[in-house]
């Protein structure tokens, strides 16, 4: 399983990801959080909170605030 370990937002509802293998992909979220469904992901439609996506190392994966999280298999296949 890779992991993310780095991230830099781009724009948008897009991140640059950084995996645990060394590669790097940037991964469009937009319709992900656009589409979503449920109290979760409201506040991340809201692009200034979304901004304060951070890696979370024990998970190894992109956290928000509210503890909404990716699978970072889901995001390395996008």
């Amino acid at each position: 399983m890779v992991e993310v370990i780095d991230l830099r937002y781009i724009e948008e509802y897009k991140l640059d990801l950084t995996f645990s293998n060394n590669v790097s992909k940037i991964v469009d979220l937009k319709e992900k959080i656009l589409l979503g469904k449920g109290p979760m992901y409201e506040p991340l439609k809201d692009i200034e909170f979304f901004k304060k996506v951070r890696v979370d190392k024990e998970l190894g994966t992109v956290l928000w605030p509210n503890e909404f999280d990716i699978c970072p298999d889901s995001l390395y296949e996008m």
